[in-house]
């Protein structure tokens, strides 16, 4: 993800919202509409623009309490741009310069910068190195002081609760791959190159594509997938393979029933759609292989 240092000025207002809008899930997508109205209240040719950063502050301020993040930098990016309600995205670069910031100085930057006039927060937001002050106008005086309208929008409610990033990441860890997908609005991806693996499973009809996943990448909890890969349905493992090997190092493998190309070095995308058990081991290869025509029979029972 490349940082944009500037967005096109001009004359209207500059509705922003600002975040690490990690997932960009339903929540996010219900601020940006509220972004939008804003910007349509206010007149025809106001612009709105979602502003992030290059990185999860924590990962500045607290490394070791950094989350396993749920879109790598690039594809944030690429489904920020694709929302309809947005029609500039400014990445920041999140360094220490940036974490000393009050509420006010950051805001009379984003208006400095990028002519920002307006600013919604989400329902749970909080921005600036002041922001334990306890005043409940905190926000809307760092705007008056920065020349910047703040106002809060209300959350996104599924199952009687907030859509959250650290919602799904917890959807996620409990293997609950459709509740994860019913608040991101799609199904949680996995990304990385396609490496050499054990190729155990050529040799008892499941060849696997081994997926090398960016650490910074949430993945779920350990079991057997059903998701979609190359436009095909697929089965994702995701664990240590204990029938196999006594390696305690977490792997994602993808068989793609049908699929006979080299997919080495190659960078490959994993949609998961549903948890179909847990990893187990098995007293034999032919056990699992048993275990693993379940699996398949199940993939195309969908």
């Amino acid at each position: 993800m490349t940082p944009h240092n500037s967005t096109t000025q001009h004359g209207g207002a500059v509705v922003a919202a600002v975040g690490v809008f990690d997932g960009v899930h339903r929540g996010h997508r219900h601020l940006f509409e509220a972004v939008r109205a804003r910007a349509d209240r206010a007149g025809e040719g106001n612009r709105t623009l979602a502003v992030t950063f290059d990185r999860h502050p924590l990962h500045t301020i607290a490394p070791d309490r950094c989350p396993r993040m749920l879109t790598l930098p690039e594809r944030r990016l690429e489904l920020l741009g694709d929302l309809p309600q947005v029609d500039d995205v400014v990445v920041l670069h999140f360094d220490d310069d940036l974490r000393r910031l009050t509420a006010a100085q950051f805001l009379e930057r984003l208006h400095r910068l990028y002519g920002v006039t307006d600013l919604v927060m989400g329902y749970d937001h909080s921005f600036g190195s002041d922001f334990r002050d306890p005043s409940p106008d905190h926000y809307a005086l760092a705007g008056e002081k920065s020349g910047v309208g703040v106002s809060r929008d209300t959350p996104f409610i599924l199952g009687g609760e907030p859509v959250s990033s650290s919602r799904i990441r917890v959807a996620l860890a409990e293997g609950d791959a459709e509740e994860a997908e019913a608040m991101l609005g799609r199904p949680h991806r996995l990304e990385g190159t396609v490496v050499k693996g054990r190729q155990l499973g050529r040799t008892i009809g499941f060849p696997t594509a081994n997926l090398a996943v960016p650490a910074e990448l949430m993945l779920p909890r350990r079991g057997v997938y059903a998701g979609r890969c190359l436009d095909r349905p697929c089965l994702i493992n995701i664990g240590t393979a204990p029938t196999v090997t006594d390696s305690a190092k977490i792997a994602v493998e993808v068989h793609i029933p049908g699929f006979s190309g080299d997919l080495y070095g190659q960078s490959l995308s994993v949609d998961l759609t549903r948890h179909i058990r847990d990893e187990r081991k098995f007293d034999s290869l032919d056990a699992l292989t048993a275990q693993l025509n379940n699996d398949l029979y199940s993939l195309t029972s969908l």
